[in-house]
Parts: structure tokens; C-alpha cells; sequence
């Protein structure tokens, strides 16, 4: 007697698999190892905390040594951007410059 119900099939590692192809790229190229990209959010139009959790989130997707620039435009993201850096060992605060009535925060993705 079987232990699968009537008209139930057993599960094979493989049964219907794709055909492999070679992946498409859905993202930007990575650039090759050594040379670090920067990428970019402006973050002007957005109210505190959420220019933190968009650099937050666009820097757990990036690899090791790129780096993320964010712009905003209140005071205290200065004090929010070295707080984060801080506490997440995997970031570092690059730089924060004032430019005119905007803040802009460079940060490289540590590991």
C-alpha cells in the first residue's frame, strides 16, 4: 500500500525544472572588484526619519566598498547619519558636507 493519495505524485529534486539560461541583469552592472560605485539618494522632499530609512535600506543591498550619497534638507539628519554610523558596524560615514541649505552624507558599505 502506498503512503501518497489517490492521484498525488511524489516529489523528485528536479521534476520540472527550468531549462538553464544564462541570468538576465535586472539591476545596473557591478562594477568589477576595486572600483567602488556611488549611488545617489535625494532625499530633499522626504521628512525625518525617512531619508534614514531609504539610505538604510538602499545600503543593505549594496556590496562591500560602494558607496551611497544622501541629500536632505533638515538639520538634524547630521545628528540621525552619525548615530546610524555608529551603531551599524557595517557602514562608515564617509563625509557630511553643508551645501547651501542642504546636507549631503556620503556613506561606504564596510561588509
Amino acid at each position: 500500500m502506498s503512503r501518497l493519495s489517490h492521484g498525488e505524485r511524489e516529489f523528485v529534486s528536479g521534476f520540472g525544472a527550468l531549462p538553464q539560461e544564462a541570468p538576465q541583469p535586472t539591476t545596473a552592472p557591478v562594477p568589477p572588484p576595486g572600483v567602488a560605485g556611488v549611488r545617489e539618494i535625494d532625499a530633499r522632499a522626504l521628512s525625518a526619519p525617512l531619508p534614514l530609512l531609504e539610505a538604510h535600506r538602499a545600503l543593505r543591498g549594496m556590496r562591500p566598498g560602494e558607496e551611497l550619497r544622501v541629500t536632505t534638507a533638515y538639520h538634524g539628519s547630521l545628528a540621525e547619519f552619525q548615530a546610524l554610523a555608529k551603531y551599524d558596524v557595517s557602514l562608515e560615514l564617509v563625509s557630511q558636507d553643508v551645501a547651501g541649505e542642504d546636507f549631503v552624507h556620503l556613506l561606504r558599505k564596510r561588509r
